[in-house]
């Protein structure tokens, strides 16, 4: 069973793989080691598309582990300052946690947003 939940677990993986170090693959890949080392303990912001294809083309992916980078590089990252402020408000976390039990749909989340936007011009004098 493949147990590379988060994107960094899978191109930690991969590197182990073909046996090289994070330097290497830094070097090969034309990043900052400390760069490679933050993706893969999935502490950085999202990689820039650039990136994530010379670290892809370095780890040298078929194309089923290709598909699996790009969709665990899609999941594995919310930006710090957005995860930061979701977690040290806790009516954030609350509202998240009830669209999420609630199975809101996109449609739904978008009229909500629209309310609060009208709602907070309304209060600061603002008009649309």
């Amino acid at each position: 069973m493949d147990n590379t939940n988060t994107f960094g677990t899978y191109v930690q993986k991969k590197r182990l793989e073909l046996n090289l170090t994070e330097r290497e693959l830094a070097r090969r890949a034309d990043l900052g080691e400390t760069y490679v080392k933050h993706i893969e303990y999935d502490d950085s912001l999202f990689p820039d598309i650039y990136a994530l294809i010379r670290i892809g083309q370095v780890l040298k992916l078929d194309k089923a582990g290709e598909d699996k980078f790009f969709e665990l590089a899609k999941k594995s990252y919310i930006p710090r300052k957005i995860e930061e402020f979701i977690l040290s408000n806790q009516h954030v976390l609350d509202t998240l946690k009830f669209m999420s039990e609630a199975n809101v749909t996109r449609q739904e989340c978008a009229e909500f947003i629209d309310k609060l936007i009208k709602n907070r011009n309304k209060t600061q004098g603002v008009s649309r």
